[in-house]
Formats: C-alpha cells, structure tokens, sequence
C-alpha cells in the first residue's frame, strides 16, 4: 500500500511535468530542420578554347532569427583551375554592412559580411562571389559553411547563432571542342600538249609539231618541144633550218599538303596534381567554430545504455512478479495494478528520450569524414537534460520505499 500511495504522488506531480519535458523535446526536433535550407546549385559552362572564364554567382540566405553578419567558408574542388577573385555587397539586401574580403588558407576561403547589431532577418540577397575558371576538366566550389552572427541581448562578445552546411554548390564544367575538318589538298590539272599544225605541199605532206614551216616553190622543168612533156616527181626540199623539238613542259608540281599545326594541349597534361591541403583533427574545446562535439556523442551513447538497461529491467521484475504472485492470479490486487499503470509513462519514457537524443545529434552535427572534433557545443546542454530525465525516470520507475 506504501509503494502504491509513492507511485500515486509521483503520477499526480512528477509525471505531467516529465511529459511537458517530453512534449518540449519532440516539438524542438519537429521545428529545428526547418532552419536548415537547402543547398542551392548553380550550373555554369565556359566556352571551348577560352583561356580564362571569369562569372559572378549570387548568394542569398534565410534566417527568420535577426542577425548581425554571416562569415563564408569556400572549397574549390581544383585550387588551380578556380580562384575566387572578389566578394561584395553592392546592390544587395546587407549592402551597408561592413564586407570581410576573401582569404584563402589550408585550401579554403573565408569571406563575409558584419555589422554591428542584429540587424538582418528574413530572406536576403547577401551579395555576389566572382569566380574565375581556366581549366579544362569539371570543378566544383562550394559554400560548405555560413556560419551566423549574432549578439546576445543582454550585450557583450558575438557569437555563433547557427551554422548551415553546403549553402551553395556552383559546378563548372567547359563545352566540347566543334570538330575539326582535315585540310583539303587540290587536284593537280594534267599536263597540256602542245598544239600541232599540218602543213600539206603538193606531192608531200610534213606534220611539225608546234612551228608552220614555209613551203619553197619548185622551178618547172622545161621540155624540148619535139619530146612529150614528162612531169617530174616535185621533190620537197628540207629546210635548212629545222625546227627543234619543244621541251616538254614543265612538270607541274602538286601543291604541297600542309602539315597541321599542332593544337594547344596536345601531348600536356592539362591537370596539375596538387596535394590536398591538411585537415585539422580537432577544434578545440568548444566546437561551435563548425566542429562536432564528441561529448554530445556520448551523452546520446549513454541515453541508449539506460534504454536497453530499461528494457532488461522490464523483462526481468515481470519473471519476478509472476513468480511471486503465481501463475494463477498473475494480475495482483488493484493496487499492483494501479502501481503497474504508473510505471508505463516512466518506462516509455527511458528509450523515447534516447532516440529524441540520437535524432537531435545527427541534426545538429557534421561528422563526416575530415571534420575537426571538439568537446561541446551549443547542444550539449539539450543532450545532458535529455539523459538526466532518462536517468530520472529509469530510476523511479521500479522504486521501492
């Protein structure tokens, strides 16, 4: 009866404020995706054969929450082939902000814009990155951080309001080469003879090629008068001068075929192989410069210990309540079983605030490969409640007075 009237005090105080706790919790994870956008992808191409192709990409944000300033961090997938050549506010929403210029370091660049109050919120044009690309291979740059900036109300240091990961992807990629034609070699003419003139003569025909050769008149022979007239054969005389042959023509080159050029690339290797830059393992004692905390992984780790600690405890006090009250009347008296009904909230709670725990790491945290690790963060405090209420509720759930 003891054991009852505790389980009824705890039910009618204890309870509803652990599941206003509960209640709290589920409504946070509900809520804090949505302060997380998506990333925005910008595709831009370069014309084949530029050398240098130099673009612009807007940048916008949104935060419901004012803030003072956003600082950038820029990963290019290829340092030699994209170099970020400028950031600045003109025309934008935060166009009197004071603008932080492009550094580059261990690979990256860290860009941005602050002001002196909390002054911006909602969805703003945050400004314009100029870009440069002079490669031949596709590359990518990308924003992977926007970390806010915010100060707190009561005054004093700025600080970290969120941080959002792959704000912006711009993939650059260059357009194919228009095929080339092979030169062309012309036909080469035949050669030309030379033309022919026919000279015919009475009683003689002379072919020269090239020259018309004068005919000489024979003298008649006289006869005499008693004898018949005898024809004599007209007998052609050479020409003292003869003609001499032409020379063949000449003989007729073709045109030469010209070799091509060599065209710019061939036989270089257009990638230059640059080492990748060192990647910081850790990130301090406080990890909200974009590290993730390893204590919040713990405290997740030791929440799912206490749920599984539960659900073993379950198990075993019921092999233990059947044996003590036998199988025939395994149900007990109505104040074991308004002490049972007590118990259901304290243990659905155990593994409910685990898996709360695990959900908010996972949201909260970037533990992909390279990240730098840190100790805590601004959600620790969220994850050492949640694991005290399970530890709370692990414990009062089969007290016994």
């Amino acid at each position: 009866m003891k054991e009852a009237g505790t389980m009824k005090i705890l039910k009618n105080k204890a309870l509803p404020r652990l599941l206003a706790v509960v209640m709290t919790v589920l409504l946070a994870i509900t809520i804090i995706p949505s302060f997380f956008a998506s990333a925005a992808t910008v595709e831009e191409t370069a014309a084949a054969g530029e050398g240098e192709h130099t673009f612009t990409v807007q940048i916008t944000a949104t935060e419901n929450t004012p803030f003072a300033g956003i600082q950038f961090t820029l990963k290019v997938s290829d340092p030699g082939a994209v170099v970020l050549n400028s950031y600045r506010t003109t025309g934008s929403d935060v166009a009197d902000a004071t603008v932080v210029t492009p550094v580059y370091k261990n690979g990256e660049y860290t860009f941005g814009f602050t002001s002196g109050d909390n002054a911006y919120s909602g969805n703003l044009d945050v400004g314009v990155i100029s870009l440069t690309y002079r490669g031949a291979a596709n590359a990518t740059a990308t924003i992977t951080e926007a970390n806010f900036i915010y100060f707190p109300e009561g005054g004093g240091n700025s600080t970290w309001l969120r941080k959002e990961t792959n704000h912006t992807i711009v993939n650059i990629s260059r357009a194919a080469a228009p095929p080339t034609a092979p030169p062309t070699t012309p036909p080469t003419p035949p050669p030309t003879a030379p033309p022919t003139t026919t000279t015919t003569t009475p009683g003689a025909t002379r072919v020269t090629p090239g020259r018309v050769v004068p005919v000489v008149p024979v003298a008649p022979v006289t006869a005499p008068a008693v004898n018949p007239p005898v024809d004599e054969e007209q007998t052609d005389i050479p020409d003292e001068n003869p003609p001499l042959a032409e020379e063949p023509p000449d003989q007729i080159n073709p045109s030469p075929v010209p070799e091509e050029e060599p065209r710019p690339g061939d036989g270089i290797d257009s990638e230059e192989n640059i080492p990748d830059p060192e990647i910081p393992l850790a990130g301090g004692w406080f990890s909200g410069n974009g590290a993730w905390a390893l204590l919040n992984l713990l405290l997740s780790i030791a929440g799912a210990v206490f749920a599984i600690m539960m659900g073993v405890k379950v198990i075993d006090m019921r092999k233990q309540e059947k044996e003590e009250a036998g199988y025939e009347d395994a149900g007990g008296s109505d104040a074991d079983k308004e002490t049972k009904r007590g118990r259901i909230p304290l243990i659905v709670a155990v593994p409910v605030l685990a898996i709360a725990a695990f959900i908010i790491f996972f949201i909260s945290q970037d533990i992909g490969v390279g990240q730098p690790m840190g100790l805590f963060d601004w959600w620790s405090p969220v994850h050492a409640v949640l694991l005290a209420g399970g530890v709370l509720c692990y414990s009062f759930a089969y007290r016994r007075d």
